[in-house]
């Protein structure tokens, strides 16, 4: 998958949750027109209730990941 069709994506997810978000790095800076190199994307979303952030995950298929990484810390 494209980095640009990634962050469609991503930001389907969100809208359909009727989830507020911003991109913010170099992926923005790129839309503004300065070219990055990095492979990231970074999505801000305002609300941290981890209910959400489940069911975001859960929706993106990567709950298990989510689960992994939360229980590790």
């Amino acid at each position: 998958m494209e980095h640009f069709d990634l962050l469609r994506y991503a930001a389907d997810v969100l809208q359909t949750m009727h989830l507020r978000y911003f991109v913010t790095g170099s992926t923005a800076t790129i839309v503004y027109g300065e070219v990055r190199f990095t492979n990231d994307i970074d999505l801000v979303q305002n609300r941290l209730d981890l209910g959400y952030i489940n069911k975001w995950a859960s929706t993106l298929g990567v709950a298990e990941i989510w689960d992994m990484a939360r229980t590790s810390s």
